[in-house]
């Protein structure tokens, strides 16, 4: 029986008909394998998954290609810090080996977590350095076809959140945004405002920096803005999840987890690029200090304050990609921000009213006229406005626009004024 049943297989593989799960599983992939997420052991993630993004998103069976309908269903997944879930997935090469399926979910977590891909304040950077550790407890081959090997993948990841904490996280902030009153504020009033605040409610956890896996939420927002003491991370996370909240656009980065192993954040602002660190602010904050020696500066200045280190030494497995080089370091500022040059149009404020209307308002208080002071463009998904200085003004303001503000930008509907 077992002399006819290798025969048969024999004939099939010779006629190309290979059945499911006898000739293709080189090794066992239904064993559970979990491993640290990658930017915390210093390794590379695919960052060009999202460029290479299929424009077919579903096969005739239904099962999901590599593309961004893909990366944005495991995005959600991971939003509401759901561990476990599973997705039907379709590839162009058969997975033999357990290292080829652990590399399919970093690349898959890797454009799900790409900040291009960001829609909000609570995926991109914010959803990348929330996961503590992925992989999958089964990946099963159901058919080959098409071109296509179909698998159904039962993923699984870790969180240093959890969806409670997240819910806190999202009380607080609403309640920082109401508090602060953004529609007079200018954009650089803005991220003063949510720097100090993040400062003044947060101290330096000593103790999770030296046993992280004991202290897990002191690396999350949910330590900064909730629990009153995190690690650079947690600071790192919690402004940009308020600045994004607001619509500015501002980024996570770090040095090489193996040698700097620490983060600080990135912002864009008046057309070129600042790093704030709103650890090292903290630590002197709470020594008595007053200022903030390291908000908005160029990298230099964080530079020349690192041990040997090198604390602030941009980890070149994330911030050397040519997006990256394109979209932030092609603009990093050579000097400080200029917070009293009246003439910047980062210093006036830019209100997003309910109809919806855009109003810019100079720093004491004038309407600016657009066209004559400035002048508005939206992107073409509608979801970034960016206000150029005009006349007397000069530079560039950028936000980050909802949901209702982008449907009305995309379709031609937001009007200049309430006036």
């Amino acid at each position: 029986m077992k002399r006819m049943i290798c025969v048969l297989l024999s004939v099939l593989l010779l006629a190309g008909i290979c059945p499911c799960g006898a000739a293709f599983a080189a090794e066992s992939l239904s064993t559970p394998v979990l491993e640290e997420n990658p930017v915390y052991t210093g390794e590379p993630l695919e960052d060009g998954a999202l460029d290479e993004a299929a424009k077919a998103t579903l096969t005739a069976d239904g099962y999901f290609t590599e593309s961004k309908r893909l990366y944005r269903l495991i995005k959600k997944y991971l939003v509401s810090r759901r561990g476990t879930f599973t997705v039907p997935v379709a590839v162009k090469s058969q997975v033999k080996t357990k290292a080829q399926a652990v590399a399919l979910v970093e690349k898959w977590f890797a454009a799900a977590s790409d900040d291009r891909l960001a829609e909000g304040s609570t995926d991109g950077d914010y959803l990348r350095w929330a996961v503590s550790g992925m992989g999958y407890d089964a990946f099963t081959l159901d058919t080959h076809t098409g071109g296509f090997y179909c698998y159904t993948v039962q993923l699984h990841f870790l969180f240093y959140s959890t969806a409670a904490q997240e819910q806190a996280v999202d009380k607080a902030v609403r309640q920082f945004i109401r508090d602060v009153k953004p529609q007079q504020l200018s954009e650089y009033q803005l991220l003063l405002a949510a720097y100090r605040y993040i400062a003044d409610g947060a101290t330096y956890d000593t103790a999770a920096a030296a046993n992280p896996s004991k202290y897990p939420a002191s690396f999350t927002a949910y330590g900064a803005l909730c629990g009153g003491k995190c690690a650079c991370q947690g600071y790192c996370a919690a402004f940009y999840r308020i600045c994004r909240a607001l619509g500015l656009r501002v980024r996570i980065v770090s040095s090489d987890q193996k040698k700097g192993n620490h983060s600080w954040n990135l912002v864009d602002l008046g057309g070129a690029c600042y790093f704030a660190d709103l650890t090292w602010d903290d630590e002197r904050f709470d020594d008595g200090e007053k200022g903030c020696r390291y908000f908005l500066v160029p990298l230099a200045t964080l530079q020349a304050a690192d041990s040997a280190a090198g604390e602030h030494i941009l980890d070149n497995n994330y911030y050397n990609t040519v997006d990256f080089n394109a979209d932030w370091r092609s603009r990093f500022a050579q000097a400080a921000y200029n917070r009293k040059d009246g003439s910047a149009i980062t210093n006036c404020a830019v209100v997003l009213q309910e109809a919806p209307y855009v109003r810019v308002l100079s720093p004491d208080g004038k309407q600016l006229v657009k066209g004559k002071d400035y002048l508005l463009k939206y992107s073409e998904n509608g979801r970034r406005l960016t206000v150029y200085g005009k006349g007397n003004y000069r530079g560039e303001s950028v936000r980050l626009l909802t949901n209702r503000y982008a449907a009305a930008a995309k379709h031609g509907k937001i009007r200049i004024s309430a006036s």
